[in-house]
């Protein structure tokens, strides 16, 4: 009996590790199948049992019951305008999507050892599902780039709008291009990471192969023009940069940083995406256009109708049940949008720290900034640098996506903040590579 037993924990144990892992390599792909895979590590992870053993193995220091309690506070705050909503429709899909703020924090507190034993390995799964996804949307882009005409094979990269399927949001299949770009520009910070810090990619051949992604994933940033990423892209360069290189101590070694920084700038801003922002920005200064014109950039009407609402409600915020329709309200005296079209778009913030100050007021912003800011700190004094970078890239990404209203987002986000919380070790010098 008591083997049986045994047997059963072990396999209930490596069912929980393997949706786990499989959740790590899908997040780049299709959203339709990742709620099944969570479905299947919560019923596992239930059915190991001893929860409260678990948890309290987990929940160890004081900076991770902080991050947990913080996960979950942020989650009933949401939940509590059920209560006092007329449209509990509304506020009950809100809640379902925000369910992962309560599901990643309980899940990886019920992790055991063997999800540290292979905390490497859910990075690595991550690499290559972005590599994967990034050459599947090239092949797609090919294909569609192909046309039967009279016997014969044309290529034409253009669709009818005369937009290329090689750029933008027509090279990026599975998700918007603004996630794509960031779940690679964070394969990249663990690129860097793992050739510092493991054997991984010390043979000759491994390294090339380390240069090839990396150069890979900086072609498909640059394609999908995705103006968050190619900025998030050039500070994380920069700094492997000026870590590597410019503190060298030699004074050519300086100048080629600062030379290399400097020409990736030039080649971002050569950008159409970036270009254009730069020149609306510029145009509407040289003119003296207001914002009430509708010249300027449409996030910079989306965050001053944000602003003007927070003014009135900085307390309590306005809850996401009288959410869209103040906003819309608000934000038609910032664009040259018909009143139908506003309401037919019914655009967030476009800023997830200013949308969670306008839905649920000070606390529900402070408890967000809390998020980042505390982790931000512990990860700079730990020297844990890929929680550190996971966390600004992240958090750079929060201030031109609202990334807690998609499922994209709010996984990838509260995924990984959870795994570097109760997985992610980097005590340790090196790395384990048979894993």
């Amino acid at each position: 009996m008591t083997g049986q037993k045994s047997k059963y924990y072990d396999f209930v144990k490596n069912a929980s590790l393997f949706f786990a892992l499989v959740i790590a390599f899908w997040i780049p792909s299709y959203r339709w199948v990742l709620s099944d895979f969570i479905v299947a590590w919560l019923l596992f992870s239930v059915a190991e049992l001893n929860f409260k053993q678990r948890i309290k193995i987990n929940l160890n220091s004081r900076f991770i019951i902080i991050i947990f309690i913080l996960q979950l506070t942020l989650f009933f705050l949401v939940s509590g305008e059920y209560f006092f909503a007329g449209n509990k429709e509304i506020i009950a899909k809100n809640i379902t999507q925000k369910l992962s703020l309560l599901i990643f924090p309980l899940l990886f507190a019920l992790s055991g050892t063997n999800f540290k034993n292979k905390k490497y390995l859910f990075l690595k799964l991550f690499v290559l599902s972005n590599v994967l996804m990034s050459l599947i949307c090239l092949g797609t882009a090919f294909y569609n780039s192909f046309h039967f005409s009279e016997g014969v094979f044309v290529f034409n990269s253009y669709d009818i709008n005369k937009f290329s399927y090689f750029t933008n949001s027509n090279l990026s299949v599975f998700h918007h291009r603004s996630y794509f770009s960031m779940f690679i520009v964070f394969s990249s910070a663990i690129l860097f990471y793992l050739k510092e810090k493991s054997d991984l990619f010390k043979s000759k051949k491994r390294n090339i192969i380390f240069w090839f992604v990396l150069l890979f994933f900086i072609l498909m940033i640059y394609l999908l023009e995705s103006r968050a990423g190619i900025i998030s892209l050039i500070i994380l360069l920069s700094w492997q940069l000026v870590h590597k290189i410019f503190f060298n101590g030699k004074i050519i070694y300086k100048i080629v940083t600062l030379g290399l920084i400097v020409l990736m700038i030039f080649i971002a801003v050569q950008n159409k995406r970036v270009k254009r922002t730069i020149n609306q920005i510029i145009e509407t200064e040289q003119k003296e256009k207001t914002i009430i014109s509708g010249e300027a950039p449409a996030r910079i009407g989306l965050w001053t109708s944000a602003v003007n609402i927070i003014k009135e409600n900085y307390l309590t915020g306005i809850g996401k049940e009288n959410f869209q329709v103040n906003f819309n309200k608000e934000y038609q005296k910032y664009t040259k949008l018909t009143p139908e079209k506003v309401n037919l778009q019914s655009l967030n913030v476009h800023n997830q720290f200013l949308e969670e100050f306008v839905l649920y007021g000070i606390f529900g912003f402070l408890l967000l900034l809390a998020l980042f800011v505390y982790p931000i700190i512990i990860s700079f004094k730990r020297k844990n640098y890929l929680f550190f970078a996971f966390l600004l890239i992240t958090g750079f990404n929060f201030l031109f996506e609202s990334m807690l209203n998609t499922i994209a987002g709010i996984v990838f986000f509260l995924y990984f903040l959870n795994y570097f919380i109760f997985v992610f070790d980097d005590t340790n010098s090196k790395l384990k590579t048979t894993e």
